[in-house]
């Protein structure tokens, strides 16, 4: 310990702390602005942001509390921000971060990158689809107002409706329509307005202003309630140039609060003028058909049915003569038609009567007898004349001729095999002997029976010259009537041509 009698000893924790307190004195590390790119971000349900802040050469993690809820735009990896904060360290884990009370885009607005954000946002869920826009009613008689009841806004809504449709109501619902509370203020006056169903459309907008001015009309939870409305909706915010949020979620876009008036109402003059002029093609049309039932009338009161009564009941009573005639006739023709067929009803039972029958049945066996006699005695015919002709067959072909016949032919095919068989024999047996000399004159041991002897080695090879035997090799000498074995003296002579 005695070199450390003159330094102080921290703990870890104690050494973190006290860098951490030097750093938050410092006024340049306590309050400064910080430039740089976005990195590994992370945001936490509870809003706290974490990232980390670098350059080309560097970087620093970097932390903001609550910044999920306070920035009006999402921060993103690799976007480039400005901050301003203050330099600490975390004592838990001895490192030094940025501690981030400001970020905003480096370069392009805040404001413009936040509308974007929430545009892309919204699109992707399909709040800005035209698809889901309501129709405009023609003819509004109640029209709800949501702007600030001071506003030059609201005079000039009431100004333009009044003029062009004075039949029309308004509801006037105030509003905040700038700063922080507006929002709230504006989705509790549309909220008011709808769910009461008070209006047949609702108009919501301001007057021009700033991009700041008109922000509270881009906010994401009055857009979600736009959206939800079950009443038209029509946005009038600023000015033709200025477009927000609510523009594009509402049912009608108008470039100003007046325009939108005009977009909401009919003119009422214009309207009584058609009026006018359907009274006029309703008389017109009502005079000719009023005339047409006047000619009709009098055509019909030119009839003799009409002005002599006398003439319509003879032109009746005629008619029923004439039907009185054809019922007659037809009563007669029925008469004769069932008479008929009483006639045949009778024929049949009289041909259904037992004895009918039974007689009928009797004609009809004796006819079947007769012919059933006749048949037999042409069956029996045609049989003798057929067995007479069996007779003269039998006749012409008698069995022990016929088998003497074929004895006779048996034998002469006999005779004829034998001695083609015989022939065959005796040629077959020559060719036999011609190629059994051939053979034995070509068999290299039958020289052997004329006197000659074959010197064959012990493994059965011929020896063809005295060369091949030097004196003392044994081998084999095969006569025509057995084999004796041998000793070579060696050669006595030579061959021609031997060395």
């Amino acid at each position: 310990m005695n070199g450390f009698q003159n330094s102080t000893v921290f703990t870890v924790s104690e050494l973190n702390t006290h860098i951490r307190d030097l750093l938050a004195g410092s006024p340049v590390l306590n309050r400064l602005a910080l430039r740089g790119e976005i990195s590994n971000l992370r945001i936490y349900s509870s809003g706290h942001i974490y990232f980390t802040l670098k350059d080309e050469e560097s970087s620093i993690p970097a932390t903001m509390f609550n910044g999920a809820k306070i920035l009006t735009f999402r921060p993103e990896d690799g976007m480039k921000v400005l901050c301003t904060g203050r330099v600490s360290v975390f004592v838990r884990d001895g490192q030094y971060r940025f501690y981030a009370a400001t970020l905003q885009p480096d370069g392009a607005g805040t404001l413009a990158i936040a509308f974007k954000q929430l545009k892309e946002k919204l699109e992707k869920e399909g709040l800005l689809d035209k698809a889901h826009h309501k129709p405009i009613p023609v003819y509004p008689f109640r029209i709800g107002l949501i702007t600030a009841p001071n506003g030059a806004a609201v005079r000039d809504l009431i100004s333009v409706i009044r003029r062009r449709f004075p039949a029309a109501e308004m509801l006037l619902a105030p509003a905040t329509v700038q700063g922080p509370s507006a929002p709230a203020e504006l989705i509790r006056a549309l909220r008011l307005l709808d769910r009461n169903r008070l209006c047949d459309v609702i108009i919501i907008g301001r007057g021009g202003g700033s991009a700041e001015d008109l922000w509270c009309f881009n906010d994401e939870s009055l857009a979600r309630e736009i959206y939800s409305c079950e009443t038209p909706v029509i946005s009038a915010v600023g000015h033709e140039t200025d477009f927000t949020i609510c523009d594009y979620v509402a049912d009608l876009r108008a470039p100003t609060p007046s325009a939108a008036a005009e977009k909401a109402v009919p003119v009422q003059s214009e309207i009584e003028e058609r009026i006018l002029q359907s009274e006029r093609r309703m008389f017109n049309a009502s005079s000719r058909a009023l005339n047409h039932l006047s000619d009709r009338v009098r055509l019909l009161a030119s009839r003799p049915s009409i002005s002599d009564p006398q003439y319509l009941i003879h032109e009746r009573q005629q008619r029923l003569d004439m039907l009185e005639s054809r019922l007659l006739s037809a009563a007669s023709m029925r008469v004769r038609s069932l008479s008929d067929r009483l006639n045949s009803a009778s024929t049949r039972l009289l041909l259904s009567d037992p004895e009918h029958l039974l007689a009928l049945q009797k004609q009809r066996l004796e006819t079947m007898r007769s012919d059933l006699f006749s048949a037999l005695a042409g069956t029996i015919q045609k049989k003798a004349g057929e067995l007479s002709a069996l007779r003269v067959r039998f006749s012409l072909t008698d069995p022990g001729r016929q088998l003497s016949q074929q004895s006779q032919h048996v034998s002469l095919l006999s005779e004829k095999i034998n001695a083609s068989v015989s022939r065959t024999i005796d040629r077959k047996d020559r060719m036999l002997s011609i190629q059994r000399e051939k053979l034995y004159s070509l068999n290299p041991l039958s020289v052997l029976s004329r006197g000659f002897a074959l010197a064959v080695r012990a493994d059965g090879t011929v020896i063809r010259s005295p060369g091949e035997l030097p004196k003392g090799t044994p081998f084999s000498v095969r006569l025509s009537k057995g084999t004796v074995g041998a000793v070579s003296d060696g050669p006595i002579s030579k061959e021609p041509g031997e060395v």
